[in-house]
């Protein structure tokens, strides 16, 4: 999906694989441990070599792989970052009475976007960003198996418990999402940089891959969802070049 969702954005931007200068890949689903996606990614282009890297964030991944795209150009270092959310959650979802409370509500998807230096006058630009974290509610949505904490790293009696599944305090999650979210829409300040294209990669069962798809019927796709409400406005006619977003 990342890389159906990277062609489609370097199409739209009028760019080629070559132009990238960096790729940072927000997933918490990566096809495997090891190395990163990002660099599976760079691969699959064909590409002079470029530093590739993953940002394991959960649902805030996008976010903050778009904050250090914008460090990046805003310093100088590198001109064009692609940046990519990409999740499968649904190869790890347990589709049983027992896991209902969680499996409906995710869903698989990807999305890109190129950043590039802004021109002067270019009134395109990220406002600001602002990241937080609280690490002591860490456990109210998390998945604890297979985890390098534990020798071996899972067990059948972790399997039998579903504890291999995502776990979680649902109403826990909502209250700080509620609650947090106001707390930091108040602080956008002065812009800084482009994002110049994005592409939405979402093949849901019955509809074609190339059309954004309902958050709905496509559930939270986590490092993707920002991408996936960008392309449903954008789909729709709804999202136009220096609109506040």
């Amino acid at each position: 999906m990342a890389l159906i969702a990277t062609h489609r954005c370097l199409a739209d931007a009028g760019m080629k694989p070559e132009d990238i200068d960096f790729i940072i890949v927000a997933t918490l689903s990566p096809d495997y441990g090891f190395p990163a996606s990002a660099q599976f990614l760079h691969g699959y282009l064909d590409i002079p070599p470029r530093p590739a890297i993953d940002v394991h964030a959960q649902c805030s991944g996008f976010l903050y792989a778009l904050t250090l795209a914008d460090q990046c150009i805003r310093t100088g270092l590198y001109n064009n970052v692609l940046v990519i959310g990409s999740d499968t959650h649904s190869t790890a979802l347990e589709f049983a009475d027992r896991g209902r409370h969680i499996t409906v509500l995710f869903g698989d998807g990807a999305g890109a976007v190129m950043l590039t230096a802004a021109e002067e006058g270019d009134r395109r630009l990220i406002m600001n960003s602002h990241l937080y974290a609280e690490g002591k509610n860490a456990k109210k949505l998390w998945i604890e198996y297979p985890g390098s904490k534990y020798n071996p790293r899972i067990t059948k009696e972790a399997i039998d418990q579903g504890r291999h599944f995502p776990q979680m305090e649902g109403r826990a999650v909502f209250n700080s999402a509620i609650t947090r979210m106001p707390e930091v829409l108040p602080g956008g300040a002065q812009g800084r940089r482009i994002y110049s294209q994005s592409r939405f990669s979402h093949p849901s069962p019955g509809e074609s891959a190339h059309q954004p798809v309902r958050l709905s019927t496509a559930g939270t796709t986590s490092g993707e969802n920002l991408q996936q409400y960008r392309a449903l406005r954008q789909h729709h006619g709804r999202h136009h070049p220096h609109m506040l977003v």
